[in-house]
């Protein structure tokens, strides 16, 4: 039996990050860092306290990469949309 809040997908794009669930889509700033993931789930504060799995963790840190790159070139993300 699952208890508490259902699961959301989280989708980070060079743009924003879409949180999606319970008949919502929330769009977030993309100039967020998730860190390192550590342990068994890695705690990300958004909107809320989310807990990624560690069969995530290879998005976690390609999300970070990616903004890392964006920002390398000089080529902030953009906070609004087209």
């Amino acid at each position: 039996m699952r208890r508490g809040r259902p699961a959301a997908t989280v989708v980070v794009t060079d743009r924003a990050i879409l949180i999606v669930g319970r008949g919502r889509v929330q769009r977030l700033l993309r100039d967020f860092w998730f860190g390192k993931p550590t342990g068994l789930y890695h705690m990300v504060e958004l909107d809320r306290t989310y807990k990624v799995h560690r069969q995530w963790y290879s998005e976690i840190t390609l999300a970070d990469e990616a903004l890392r790159d964006m920002q390398a070139r000089g080529n902030p993300p953009e906070s609004d949309q087209r």
